[in-house]
Parts: structure tokens; C-alpha cells; sequence
């Protein structure tokens, strides 16, 4: 439980400190005269920057454990908070949110990795549901950390943010029992990479995210056309925040009972429907009410189809930390993405034909996932290879394998 505990907290550490910007981009325009060119390359160097680093983080937990890479990028996550909090020129601004963005996706990847290594097989659904709904508590708590610090002083706010890394640190550095995992090699990764199962698994991932993206630009150009103040539009995303932190952890446990298909089809229906009453929407009551409502029907599928790439790479031979770090990727660029296709589709069809272009893509891959064969995952004594060996009290312990069990190919 305190292990679970101390994961939930890095991953909510690092959604926070994610969202924390976009309050923040006012202020910092209207104190450094930043144009819009340079407000949207700061507000892109976070993701960047985690997808740069996502793979060579994977390989960095398999290679030295992940409770040491996780206590490295906590540093360099402090390091480039107080950076980003004192920066006075936009290059300094924009170098510190790119190192945030590397030192997130250290962070990020090896409590993912540490989190999977450990937790029994039959309850990974469960185990990545608490997970997604930390992130979530991070997504609303960073927009009100911003929010505070445009008041307050940006210095001021990230250097107390050093009282939520710092004792992160030393719980990580103090933590037992942390997992020792089997080394891949970059071929072997890359050559699994490329399978058509697990670029199938990656696809139910980053095609959903792909329509958040753009509804991250459609919504709030919605909702201001049809009246709405910035206030309602911070509200909705919140509330949709807390739908989805309570959603992620029921789908979850649901998942490795009933299995990751139906959840994730389900989530997926309800998510598209939503997104076309969205477009039809004529009053603010009625695109608030589908908003949320697909808001639950995210809360559905995210957390199976993450569990799903999980199950994905343990058949493939693929080490968690890669799988992890493929989500990650996947769902980040999709993110990116469908903000600048679902601007673009606004632009010259109407925003209209965005949302329902959107919904279209939603429903296809909702019609695919419910043909495709998803696996369940597998038991213990099925496992192709020993995912990792615990160490610590038991560190000269050796476990005896399964019959079943081979040795990872190298």
C-alpha cells in the first residue's frame, strides 16, 4: 500500500507540474511580450520534451532500476521547476519547460515501470485505473497552482513546489523492495516495436487521444461562441477531471474481471456519441452535460487500454518499462496532433464538421476494437519470462521459474 502510495505520487507530480502552464501564459505574456509563436512554442515544450526522453528513460530504469532513475528525474524535475519559476527570457523559459518535460518522463516511466514490475498480474487493470486517476487529481491541481502562482508570483510558487518533490525524493530513496529488472536489448526493443500487435495496441491508445486533442481546442472556442465565460470553461474541465479520476480505478478493476474489450468499447461508444451531441449542441447546458458525459466514456477506455498495451508487450517479449514508454508517446503526440488537425479541420469545414470528423475517426476504431482479439492477461505460471525479481530482504533469494517460463530472447 505505501508502495502504491509513493507511485500515485509521482505520477500525480508529474500531470501537475504538465498543466500548471496554461494559466500562467497571460501573465508571462503580457510580463515579457511574448507573441503568439512564442506563447505556443513554450506551451509545446513540456510534451516535446517527455517525448524525447520517454524511450531512453525505459532503457535507463532497465538498466540501473527504477526507484534510482525515479529519484534522478525528481532532481532534475526540481531543478527545472525553480528555473522555470525565476526565468525573466523567453529562450531560459522555454529551455526550462523542455527539461521539465524530459525529467516528467523520468519520472513518469519509472513509477509506470515500478508500479507494473510489482503488482500481480490480476490486478494490473486495477493497479494502472489508480494510477490514471493520480494523474487526474494532478490535472486539476496544476491549473490551480498556475492560477496561483499568476497571482502570487511565479518565483514564489515554484520554489514551494519544492515541498512536494523534495520529501517525494526521500520516500523514493527510502523505498524497499524495489524490482530489478531484465535487460533488452535496443535491436530486440525495436524489432518488437514494429509488430503488428503492438502497433495495434498503441493505435487504440493514440486514436482516442487524438480526438481529446482537438476538443481541447473545439470545446473552449465552443463555449465562449455560445456565452460562456473563462470561468465555465475551467469548471468543465475540472469537473471532467474528477469524472475520470473516479472512472479510471472502477473500469480498472472491471477490466481484469470481465476483460479490457468491452470496457474499452463501451468508453469508446459513449465517448463518440458524446462528441456528436457536442457538434448538434445549441445551448451551453447541452454541451456542458456531452462534454462530461464523455468524459465518463474516457474514464472507460483509457484505463483498458493501457492495461491492454501492457498485456500486449508481456506476450510480445516486451520489458514494461518500453511499454510504458510507448504510451506515453503515443498518447502525447496524439494529443498534439489532434489539436493541430481538429484547428485545421475547423478552419476549413466549420467547427462543426471537426467535431463530427472526430467522432467518425472515435467510432471506427470503437468498431475495430471490437473485432480485434484482445488478450487477457496473462496468469503467473503463463508469463514468457519472469517480468523482474523483487530484491531487498530477500536479495540473494533466487526464485525458482515456473515450467512455463523462459528466458527473455536476446
Amino acid at each position: 500500500m505505501r508502495r502504491l502510495l509513493l507511485l500515485n505520487g509521482l505520477i500525480f507530480l508529474e500531470v501537475l507540474f504538465f498543466t500548471v502552464l496554461a494559466p500562467l501564459l497571460p501573465d508571462l505574456a503580457a510580463r515579457l511580450g511574448l507573441s503568439d509563436a512564442e506563447l505556443g512554442v513554450l506551451s509545446g515544450a513540456y510534451a516535446w520534451g517527455s517525448v524525447f526522453a520517454a524511450f531512453p528513460a525505459a532503457f535507463l530504469a532497465q538498466r540501473f532500476g527504477p526507484r534510482p532513475v525515479a529519484a534522478a528525474g525528481l532532481i532534475a524535475l526540481s531543478i527545472a521547476s525553480l528555473l522555470l519559476g525565476w526565468g525573466e527570457h523567453v529562450a531560459l523559459l522555454d529551455a526550462a519547460r523542455f527539461a521539465q518535460g524530459i525529467s516528467g518522463a523520468v519520472v513518469w516511466g519509472a513509477a509506470m515501470t515500478w508500479l507494473l514490475a510489482t503488482a500481480p498480474t490480476e490486478q494490473r487493470g486495477a493497479m494502472i485505473g489508480t494510477s490514471v486517476a493520480a494523474g487526474a487529481a494532478g490535472g486539476i491541481v496544476g491549473p490551480i497552482m498556475g492560477a496561483t502562482a499568476s497571482v502570487l508570483g511565479t518565483r514564489w510558487v515554484f520554489t514551494a513546489s519544492l515541498g512536494l518533490t523534495l520529501p517525494l525524493l526521500l520516500a523514493v530513496l527510502l523505498a524497499r523492495g524495489t524490482p530489478r529488472l531484465e535487460h533488452q536489448p535496443v535491436r530486440a526493443v525495436l524489432a518488437t516495436l514494429a509488430s503488428r500487435q503492438i502497433g495495434a495496441a498503441a493505435a487504440f491508445l493514440s486514436v482516442p487521444a487524438l480526438a481529446f486533442g482537438a476538443l481541447l481546442v473545439l470545446v473552449p472556442l465552443k463555449i465562449h461562441q455560445l456565452g460562456g465565460s473563462a470561468s465555465l470553461i475551467a469548471g468543465v474541465f475540472v469537473g471532467a477531471a474528477i469524472i475520470e479520476m473516479a472512472g479510471a480505478p472502477l473500469s480498472g478493476r472491471l477490466s481484469d474481471s470481465v476483460g479490457r474489450q468491452p470496457l474499452y468499447v463501451l468508453g469508446l461508444l459513449l465517448y463518440a456519441i458524446s462528441v456528436v451531441v457536442m457538434a448538434a449542441a445549441g445551448s451551453l447546458g447541452l454541451l456542458t452535460a456531452a462534454f462530461l458525459g464523455g468524459s465518463v466514456g474516457c474514464g472507460l477506455f483509457i484505463t483498458p487500454a493501457l492495461a491492454s498495451l501492457s498485456d500486449v508487450a508481456e506476450r510480445s517479449h516486451l520489458a514494461q518499462s518500453h511499454a510504458m514508454a510507448l504510451s506515453n508517446t503515443t498518447f502525447v503526440l496524439g494529443l498534439a496532433l489532434g489539436a493541430v488537425v481538429g484547428g485545421v479541420v475547423a478552419s476549413v469545414g466549420g467547427n462543426d464538421t471537426a467535431y463530427l470528423v472526430m467522432a467518425a475517426l472515435v467510432f471506427v476504431v470503437a468498431g475495430w476494437g471490437s473485432r480485434a482479439s484482445l488478450p487477457r492477461p496473462l496468469i503467473p505460471t503463463q508469463r514468457p519470462y519472469p517480468l523482474s525479481r523483487r530484491v531487498g530482504r530477500r536479495r540473494h533469494a533466487k526464485a525458482r521459474p515456473a515450467p512455463s517460463d523462459r528466458p527473455m530472447a536476446r
